[in-house]
């Protein structure tokens, strides 16, 4: 695959170096850490798509052609479900991966939020609250893991499931 490069490129970048680039290119406003975050977050993403479709069933696909599906309903009934239990594990992945370059980038260049806090807590040597805020970073990742589960489950339904009982 022509992108395949480009994204394994992506993949391997660590989206926190990005930071200090993105300050120096957007400054410091609400664009920056959406772009960091983008950014660090597309790549298991894409990477799980592109797995996902190239691991679509060919026998599917050849049928779904012989019975004279059209290209846009071969990939609304065959393509996307067979690949989303990939994409949807990519997107989890990148829930994680947007978290920690949330709390990053409000390190690096905020003056709110809860890795500022954290930052500016620490800086005071005021452990209680800057440990407070290291709860609540993880609360909202065991929040938004418990959400995005839920949201798996419904998206997946109806298929079976290794590991885990119904």
């Amino acid at each position: 695959m022509l992108c395949a490069p480009v994204v394994r490129l992506g993949v391997a970048t660590p989206a926190v170096v990005l930071i200090p680039i993105a300050i120096v290119l957007l400054g410091i406003n609400d664009r920056m850490p959406i772009f960091v975050i983008a950014f660090g977050s597309i790549w298991p993403v894409v990477f799980n798509t592109m797995d996902g479709v190239a691991n679509v069933d060919r026998l599917a696909l050849n049928s779904a052609r012989a019975i004279g599906l059209r290209r846009v309903d071969r990939f609304r009934f065959v393509v996307l479900p067979a690949a989303l239990p990939r994409i949807l594990a990519g997107a989890w992945v990148s829930l994680g991966i947007a978290l920690v370059l949330m709390v990053s980038s409000e390190l690096y260049a905020f003056t709110s939020g809860v890795g500022y806090q954290i930052l500016l807590q620490q800086q005071k040597f005021d452990t209680p609250r800057m440990f407070a805020g290291v709860v609540l970073a993880c609360a909202i990742g065991i929040l938004f893991n418990a959400l995005f589960g839920l949201y798996e489950r419904w998206a997946l339904r109806g298929r079976p499931t290794v590991g885990r009982s119904a």
